[in-house]
């Protein structure tokens, strides 16, 4: 389910593409409002959404998600964690102190920085057996095709913002993806990311133990 109705068409196409006889329906819909029967799953999984939604539409979206599940249903959040971000060589603290000023004009910035707290607020939405994990991905030069083609341009506009923002001159070898002084290009870079993850039920009336494992160990909430 997405709540955008292009990004819904190109999930169907895919799907009818390569997984054709799979069964998988996809809906457009919103997590503040979901479009679908109390008790209705067996499980739930929701993946770089709420870093768009503030403190209140956080509660109404995990109200919601605990509405549509069945009593013993497991609930798993993934969201990326931003105080994991690092890249060498360079500054260790240049994208925290990043995250930190885009923070205060971007609220899906600021709720990035939120993301290992969900545990409580699944708590407080009436969930039970919480589990959160937070995994560490490294990688070590030589990088990978995959890693330069998606973090080159991706990094390239973080540099305009942050100097924008009159942060560090570190930030400029970050400007040209195909710069030799950028990082991603270095003999002995390295870049940290991760993600943060929970894992719940909605009671503890139905185990349902073969999910788990698979909830956590992907990084979920």
């Amino acid at each position: 389910m997405d709540v955008d109705e292009r990004q819904v068409a190109v999930a169907a196409a895919r799907i009818g593409q390569s997984y054709p006889s799979c069964g998988v329906q996809v809906r457009q819909g919103d997590v503040l409002c979901l479009p679908f029967e109390d008790d209705s799953f067996d499980a739930v999984w929701c993946s770089d959404t709420v870093r768009y939604l503030d403190d209140g539409q956080l509660s109404v979206a995990l109200g919601e998600f605990r509405r549509v599940l069945r009593p013993g249903g497991v609930l798993a959040v993934r969201e990326r964690d931003p105080s994991l971000v690092m890249v060498r060589p360079g500054d260790p603290y240049l994208f925290l102190d990043y995250y930190r000023a885009v923070a205060a004009h971007v609220a899906c910035t600021r709720h990035l920085l939120r993301s290992r707290e969900l545990h409580r607020r699944l708590e407080g939405a009436g969930f039970t057996m919480v589990r959160q994990h937070t995994i560490l991905i490294e990688h070590y030069a030589p990088l990978s095709s995959d890693v330069v083609r998606y973090r080159g341009p991706a990094w390239s506009q973080a540099a305009r913002t942050a100097l924008r923002l009159g942060l560090e001159p570190q930030w400029k070898p970050f400007l040209d993806p195909d710069g030799e002084q950028n990082p991603l290009r270095a003999a002995d870079g390295y870049i940290s990311e991760g993600c943060a993850g929970r894992g719940q039920r909605r009671h503890a009336l139905t185990p349902l133990p073969r999910l788990l494992p698979r909830i956590t160990l992907t990084g979920v909430r």
